[in-house]
């Protein structure tokens, strides 16, 4: 008798998980796997970033000015296609320039909710 595999599908809540891990790690290279042409991330005080590659940039952006950047997934719920995420984030402007503006040294807490 043949041996079948079953090939379970992700969930949204844990594919959105899986995103939110490589951000945590800074591993943009998997994380761009959540990624596609047509993905777009509003941040609030932030702006607009349209596909992939602006997604990225901005992420190696975040992560070179604020060196120890760390984020925290509070909690996700995830209904059918859809995962909500409320995380927190937090990291000290000691790297490079962001969005402009030159490092200050001083620590800043950011705090948000993503539907996925």
């Amino acid at each position: 008798m043949a041996t079948r595999t079953v090939s379970k599908t992700k969930s949204a809540k844990e594919l959105a998980q899986e995103s939110f891990d490589a951000l945590k790690r800074k591993d943009i290279a998997y994380a761009e796997r959540f990624w596609g042409p047509e993905s777009v991330d509003h941040f609030l005080a932030a702006g607009e970033h349209r596909g992939k590659d602006a997604i990225a940039a901005y992420f190696r952006e975040l992560f070179a000015a604020f060196p120890d950047f760390s984020l925290e997934v509070e909690r996700i719920v995830g209904e059918g296609d859809v995962a909500v995420v409320q995380w927190r984030a937090q990291g000290t402007f000691t790297g490079g320039r962001f969005m402009g503006i030159e490092p200050t040294g001083r620590p800043v807490e950011m705090r948000g909710v993503d539907v996925m």
